[in-house]
């Protein structure tokens, strides 16, 4: 198996980034949701959060199903 670049991997948004992608979703409720488990993001050490701009649109598509966490 070939090792991946960071070119293979999908960009990953800060909060601030997903809040100004989407504009209908506060930071403070976009940290709420991925605390709780219910929306998909990588977690950056102990407190960063990230969130993949295609898992985010996929979780939006099946309707924003809990489960959603990439760890």
């Amino acid at each position: 198996m070939a090792a991946q670049t960071t070119q293979d991997l999908p960009p990953l948004l800060t909060a601030a980034e997903v809040c100004r992608q989407f504009r209908t979703i506060e930071r403070h409720l976009l940290y709420r949701l991925a605390h709780r488990g219910e929306i998909p993001f990588v977690r950056i050490g102990k407190r960063g959060y990230r969130f993949s701009l295609s898992d985010l649109r996929a979780w939006i598509a099946a309707g924003g199903s809990r489960g959603g966490s990439i760890r």
